[in-house]
């Protein structure tokens, strides 16, 4: 097909008329080597055609679109990328390297995320920290971070809290982390708080439900009206669920016939199958009466297509009529420092825990039967049981 070319000028151009599909390229009579491409759809950009000696092959580079650029501006960029192509210079290299270096905080975020096979709580997560703690941040491009800005914005959320300011950073941190091994950034300036040692050493929790108040706590629990709440309380203490697993359990992952539960949206990711105590059986059988004709095991009372949140009312309620302060995590340690109690060993507790033993070189080399892990945690169930 014949080449079609003309002196190129903002109107000419202008009053090109998009084919009826696929492309055209009309090429500029000024610059024989510049093109304006119009699609179908009728978006229109410059693209230069030249010689790229580093592949020894023929190149299309697009320029702009003709919205952003004008004839003039297009034919001097279009003379300067030949003549680097002539002089050997790795025009599309370069080019990626300048679109990485724009590379905004914002983008490099979605690029991380479309990288990684995350849940979606844990994408969710992340892109409330950028909006929340680095909003300002988000149209910045991620080379102009230094090490000052992020120490003033560590001091500024260390103000709103300890914890606040570790896990912001710790997002920050994995962003930069990512950029440097894409190699968008040649240092990574998010280091400037481990060499000063800022980071805050949590405080790790140990609080639990004390043995001699476990039986007021129980008969609490027990007498609660919402028995949604009632049925999650006692299944965090008797099988020491994570309170965001529990929440999102379906009807479809608990077999009231053999008793099992089966939790597939985890922390670490992996399976979690536990049976269940017999003292949960008749538990779970009144609780689907009220939440069978919904996905979830603990459905909202006023969404029903939707999990509950945390119990917070009926949490206040126990604590105000007993007096023993708790957090849904306290049933958690109380199951695990139940179980070590009534030696159930501690590859059984992590099992039990779903904590991962990918670092437990011994640990890795058990497999753990079905009937080991029942017995063990009817052990618990009857030693929860002793307390009353």
């Amino acid at each position: 097909m014949a080449k079609t070319s003309l002196a190129f000028t903002e109107a000419r151009i202008k009053s090109i008329q998009p084919p009826e599909s696929g492309r055209v390229e009309i090429y500029d009579t000024e610059v024989p080597k510049l093109c304006c491409r119009i699609t179908a759809p009728g978006h229109k950009s410059y693209v230069v055609v030249g010689w790229d000696n580093q592949r020894q092959r023929g190149i299309r580079i697009t320029l702009g679109n003709v919205s952003d650029l004008t004839v003039k501006s297009a034919r001097e960029l279009a003379i300067k990328t030949l003549s680097d192509l002539k002089s050997g210079i790795d025009v599309m290299a370069r080019r990626q390297r300048d679109k990485t270096a724009r590379m905004s905080l914002e983008s490099l975020l979605s690029e991380y995320l479309a990288s990684r096979n995350l849940r979606q709580r844990t994408q969710a997560e992340y892109s409330v920290v950028l909006e929340r703690h680095f909003a300002d941040w988000k149209p910045l491009p991620v080379n102009k971070i230094t090490e000052k800005m992020i120490l003033d914005r560590h001091k500024i959320l260390t103000g709103i809290g300890t914890a606040t300011a570790n896990s912001a950073m710790r997002v920050l941190r994995l962003l930069m982390r990512y950029a440097h091994a894409i190699s968008i950034i040649e240092s990574i300036p998010i280091d400037v708080l481990s060499r000063a040692r800022l980071w805050h050493k949590p405080k790790r929790k140990d609080r639990i439900i004390p043995s001699d108040r476990l039986a007021e706590w129980l008969e609490a629990v027990e007498a609660l009206e919402n028995i949604r709440a009632r049925v999650f309380l006692l299944t965090l203490l008797y099988m020491g669920y994570r309170t965001t697993e529990l929440r999102q359990t379906r009807w479809a992952d608990v077999d009231l016939r053999a008793n099992t539960i089966i939790l597939y949206d985890t922390k670490n990711g992996e399976k979690h199958s536990l049976p269940m105590p017999t003292i949960l059986h008749g538990h779970f059988k009144e609780l689907k009466k009220q939440t069978g004709r919904s996905t979830w095991v603990f459905a909202s009372e006023i969404l029903p297509n939707q999990p509950m949140d945390s119990p917070k009312r009926s949490i206040k309620s126990i604590c105000a009529t007993t007096g023993i302060e708790f957090s849904p995590h306290d049933c958690r340690r109380t199951f695990a420092t139940i179980a070590e109690s009534v030696g159930v060993p501690l590859t059984i507790i992590k099992r039990l825990l779903n904590h991962s033993l990918d670092r437990d070189v011994t640990a890795g080399y058990i497999r753990t039967e079905i009937n080991t892990v029942r017995d063990a945690i009817e052990r618990v169930a009857q030693a929860i049981d002793n307390f009353r």
